[in-house]
């Protein structure tokens, strides 16, 4: 398979960026989109030079689709990713996977079933700052890791209702954190203790800030802070975000803000790793442009190759869609939930 042909199906924001992305890469030919409004589906077709459809069924039908990026709200991914793996395309889902776990696991059979490839997509896994701080985590250079944080934010005011009303703070955003605290710490959640509130919103039932406790199984800790309430004038939107990582032999310091990353070990003290860059789809000197997103998908289109495994599969995300739902539940009743094999 010398070029992947791709289908997006879902032309909102994230699709118009998976559209630009695919468009950019010399391994892959983007060949369809569907949006469901007629007007809508056209300009997009004309502007990525992709056939238009206002039904994904027919994109589904059409024998010059490999595989198919599905960008649409989680409640909808259920039977748009069934429907796709059961006509044989491949498929990149965009967390989360799922708002209910018989949702989650019925894509997860469904992959099972029809052997094609399908990943959910973290971009976080592609995080030029989280890479650096995993590869050096797994050279050793701070021991055992026996603690892990995680802050992120947003500003208030960005995100629209149906994610309030709709998915939830909690599965819509914090499955990002939950997913690098695992990576890093190479463990299951085995409790989680969860508080929120809804400062700015003031909507009960919707919290706008939310804190996780996490109990790993091999004893290690975990804790995820999110906010959605930062001020309007705050200098950006995304990558607000600062991981802490302890372990027995020293300790990482993660800034996503800047891309830097701080160590101190027992070894050699103080020391910055690398600063490193997220040009966010700006061509950089060199020519070579990349970004997280970017990355993400030549990854996906790797995987159908069969050149790499999904870096997170549907069973992965169903993983952390359960978690999740447990954090929930702690955070309605006030107390620590055990999450069950």
């Amino acid at each position: 398979m010398d070029k992947l042909r791709v289908g997006v199906i879902g032309m909102g924001r994230f699709g118009e960026l998976h559209g630009a992305a695919y468009k950019r890469m010399d391994s892959v030919i983007l060949t369809a989109l569907s949006s469901r409004k007629q007007e809508h589906a056209e300009r997009m077709g004309e502007k990525y030079g992709a056939k238009a459809y206002t039904d994904y069924h027919e994109l589904l039908k059409d024998p010059e689709v490999d595989a198919v990026s599905i960008c649409v709200p989680p409640g909808a991914q259920k039977e748009i990713a069934v429907s796709a793996m059961k006509a044989g395309k491949h498929v990149l889902l965009e967390k989360p996977v799922a708002v209910t776990m018989e949702d989650a696991l019925a894509i997860a059979e469904t992959t099972k079933i029809t052997g094609v490839t399908a990943m959910v997509g973290y971009v976080e896994r592609f995080n030029p700052s989280l890479r650096r701080t995993k590869a050096l985590i797994q050279n050793g250079k701070i021991g055992q890791v026996y603690k892990v944080s995680s802050r992120r934010a947003s500003k208030f005011g960005v995100k629209p209702d149906w994610v309030f009303s709709e998915v939830g703070m909690m599965i819509h955003n914090v499955g990002h954190d939950l997913d690098i605290l695992r990576w890093l710490i190479e463990d299951d959640v085995e409790s989680v203790f969860a508080m929120g509130g809804s400062y700015m919103r003031r909507v009960p039932g919707q919290p706008d800030n939310l804190t996780l406790l996490l109990r790993f199984k091999r004893g290690g800790m975990g804790l995820i802070e999110n906010s959605w309430t930062l001020p309007s004038k705050y200098s950006m939107e995304e990558n607000d975000m600062y991981v802490d990582i302890m372990g027995t032999e020293g300790v990482l310091k993660v800034n996503n803000f800047d891309q830097t990353i701080a160590m101190c070990n027992e070894t050699v003290g103080f020391w910055n790793p690398g600063i490193l860059r997220w040009p966010g789809g700006v061509l950089e000197d060199s020519g070579v442009e990349h970004y997280a997103l970017k990355d993400e998908l030549e990854y996906f289109v790797k995987a159908v190759q069969k050149k790499a495994p999904p870096v997170l599969t549907v069973e992965d995300a169903a993983y952390i869609l359960k978690v999740l739902i447990a954090a929930n539940e702690s955070e309605r009743t006030g107390r620590p939930v055990e999450i069950k094999d």
